[in-house]
This record gives structure tokens, sequence and C-alpha cells, in this order.
């Protein structure tokens, strides 16, 4: 009886040892050209939300995507109401008709191995589409597991993580005017939880890319 209560004890105990408050984080790294600040722009092309991984084990699904481009479309055209919009549906129609989506595919592959765009195709996109600037959004990193629990080590807590980054190109320079990457995060209370929704680390990126998003020169 005694050996059954000390079991029982310690296996508390050690319950005790993984459990926690629901922890959550986010972080956000930005860049503004000082171009920006003088560049008169009065149009916006912003497109879907794009993979720029490779990874099978976990991802985010299509509806997660649109709902991640669509809460950055409404808080961008919240802080520049004068902007003209062409959102990311429209703008995917638009590469379509005007036969550019080969060199719309083109110039995110070398900018992502690069860094750098290239200005000629951000002219031909830029005139076809009527845009001063275009903003593609990358998922760079996706991360969700369940909680583990183990009396011989390896316990965690189960846990989801989203790395964003949004790009904004002149179409008429070819410079990035503004940029940034964003961490959301969100870890379990204990190890005998799964991993949190994705949409509530959704939540966490929107209110970071809130504080970053650059504010336009329109007419």
């Amino acid at each position: 009886m005694k050996a059954i209560l000390k079991q029982i004890i310690y296996l508390s105990f050690m319950a005790l040892l993984f459990y926690g408050c629901v922890s959550s984080d986010g972080t956000i790294k930005s860049y503004i050209n000082p171009a920006l600040i003088s560049t008169e722009i009065t149009s916006v092309a912003i497109f879907p939300l794009r993979n720029a991984f490779v990874q099978t084990d976990v991802s985010l699904g299509t509806g997660d995507m649109i709902e991640i481009n669509k809460m950055f479309q409404s808080e961008f055209v919240n802080k520049n109401s004068k902007t003209a919009i062409i959102n990311s549906v429209s703008s995917t129609e638009m590469l379509n008709q005007g036969s550019l989506v080969d060199t719309y595919s083109n110039l995110l592959t070398v900018y992502t191995q690069t860094g750098i765009p290239n200005t000629e195709s951000l002219r031909k996109i830029g005139k076809y589409l009527k845009a001063d600037a275009i903003i593609q959004g990358f998922v760079v990193k996706v991360t969700q597991s369940d909680g583990v629990y183990s009396l011989f080590g390896g316990s965690k807590r189960g846990e989801t993580g989203i790395t964003v980054k949004y790009v904004m190109f002149s179409t008429n320079s070819g410079d990035v005017l503004w940029e940034a990457t964003c961490d959301g995060y969100k870890g379990t209370a204990t190890t005998l939880e799964k991993a949190p929704p994705v949409s509530d680390v959704i939540e966490i990126i929107k209110n970071k890319i809130i504080t970053t998003l650059p504010k336009l020169s329109a007419k």
C-alpha cells in the first residue's frame, strides 16, 4: 500500500513539473526604405500569400493562408484609406489576363534566392496592373506539435509557431520599400494538451503587424 501511495505521489509530482501558464509571444523585425517617405504611391497591388519553405510534416491550409492575407489587407487599408488597393484576387486575375504569371513567378524565385528584385519585371507588371507598388507575403516557417508526457524524459508542451514575411516592391525603381518578418508562437499549459489552433497564432501575428505597417504618401 505504501509503495502504491509513493508511486501516486511521484506521478503527481512529475505532472506538476510539466504544468504552467499558457505561453504566447510575438516578435517583428521591419525595414522601411527612406525613399518611401518621399515617394508618392497612389495604388498598391496585394498578392496572395505564398509558401517559401519546403516542409511536408506540417503546413498551413489554404483557408489559413487566405485568412492571414485578408487580415493583412484589411489592416493595410485601414492605415492607407486614400490609396487604391488591388486585392489578391484581382491581382492574380490580371496577371493571367496579361500573360504575366511566369514573369511574376520568376521575379519571386530570383528575389527569394538572391534578395534582389528584378527591376524590369517589376516595371512591366506595375505598368499592366497600374500599380505604383506591389506587396507579396510569404509563409517562412510553420511548426506545430502536440504535448508529450513521459516519465522517462522528453516531455514537452504542445506548441504552434508561424513565421510570415511581407515585402513591398516599387514598380518604378525596383527597390524594396518596406518589409517585415513576424514570428507568432503559442504554447499549451500542460504536456497533455494538443497544439494550439493556428487561429490563435494568426491573432498574435495580426497584433504585431499592425504596429509596423507603412503609411504611404498618396494624393
